[in-house]
């Protein structure tokens, strides 16, 4: 019966003209709360949505529900958690809150499930409230869904969101925020390794964003090494002071996730740069820029790594393909260069152009001795 109702639904919304469709499915709607029919009103309930926003009718809508439908009374928490979720999405956020706040009152937390809801309603108030730039109301109803949840790792996960925003957005009292994570630390013990990771990370950033680097260097050079994750990798090479141990991780991640951001490989390319390991460095270079076209900064270093191998033919290459990106004057300057070797007249267009878009006299001056250089 539900399947045949969804299918007629469906059937006029493809064969009717979107306005008369949409007043039709109102007219279904308000039936299906008055009866409280409660999958009806939900599968209802979407498609009106998705038509009202797809044809801008958001405000037809609202109004409509307003008038027929609230009115009524709220008859059902979870058809009025639904018409919630329903006129955030349209956009009054107002309104919204107003409905979820009322769902609260008709919730007994001492039932599990209730609980589970309550939870989930006092966090999307609190984002409201954060949208509205409620910070103070934002952290109390966070604090309301923390209270209400029953699931251990979402409960830590919401701890963990509500001590970071109270030191980005309220400024509080370090002491009273040090003990918050002391308890957190004693509760994430009782979760697996996996989700555990996860929780010392944020600690990791909590404690950086408290100044208190020593704390966190504790977790990330004594905890996180037991994490065989990229995340954990991560975190530990953020920290990493010393160039060997962070081209170690950095070695590590590349080769344990391969598919990891290109961000981290062109890091590794640099440090085997900087130390002269022009070969590797190269290679990885140019897996970056596969990925990542639009880098035309190691276009730049591939050409000039060219040319200082002499391979004239992949330099011209790179800073051909540099050149189509950027007007950069160094860019010009090392396609200048690079041409000395192929096409002496190219080379002094290219370092005029440098020298028209210096700013330096000493730059300019260094491009009108390389075009003397070519003359003479």
């Amino acid at each position: 019966m539900r399947l045949l109702i969804f299918f007629i639904i469906l059937v006029l919304s493809i064969t009717l003209p979107n306005n008369q469709n949409l007043n039709i499915l109102l007219n279904k709607l308000e039936n299906y709360y008055t009866s409280n029919q409660i999958n009806q009103f939900k599968l209802t309930m979407d498609l009106i949505k998705e038509i009202a926003i797809e044809n801008n009718q958001n405000e037809k809508v609202i109004e409509f529900l307003k008038q027929k439908i609230l009115n009524q009374g709220y008859k059902n928490p979870f058809l009025t958690e639904q018409l919630g979720d329903t006129i955030f999405d349209l956009g009054d956020y107002e309104l919204a809150e107003k409905l979820y706040s009322e769902t609260t009152k008709y919730l007994n937390p001492s039932s599990k499930i209730s609980s589970s809801i309550l939870s989930r309603l006092f966090f999307k108030i609190s984002q409201i409230n954060l949208l509205q730039g409620q910070i103070q109301d934002y952290i109390n109803n966070l604090n309301k869904s923390y209270l209400y949840e029953i699931d251990p790792e979402n409960k830590i996960n919401l701890k963990t969101q509500i001590i970071k925003d109270q030191i980005t957005y309220l400024k509080n009292d370090p002491t009273k925020i040090i003990n918050q994570i002391k308890e957190l630390i004693e509760k994430s013990n009782t979760l697996p390794n996996e989700k555990k990771e996860k929780i010392y990370i944020s600690l990791v950033e909590i404690y950086s964003n408290l100044n208190m680097e020593d704390e966190a260097r504790k977790i990330v050079e004594n905890i996180l090494p037991q994490f065989n994750t990229s995340s954990s990798i991560i975190t530990q090479y953020q920290f990493a002071k010393d160039k060997e141990k962070q081209k170690q991780l950095l070695e590590r991640l590349v080769k344990e996730y391969p598919k990891i951001d290109p961000y981290y490989i062109e890091q590794l390319a640099n440090l085997y740069y900087e130390e002269n390991n022009i070969d590797k460095a190269k290679e990885l270079y140019i897996h970056v820029i596969t990925a990542i076209p639009t880098k035309y900064h190691l276009l730049y270093k591939l050409a000039k790594i060219s040319l200082e191998q002499k391979n004239l033919y992949d330099a011209k290459k790179y800073i051909d393909l540099a050149l189509k990106q950027t007007g950069n004057p160094e860019f010009f300057e090392l396609a200048g260069d690079i041409y000395q070797g192929i096409d002496k007249n190219k080379a002094i267009e290219f370092y005029q152009k440098a020298y028209e878009l210096y700013n330096d006299i000493k730059d300019k001056a260094k491009i009108r001795q390389k075009i003397s250089n070519i003359q003479n």
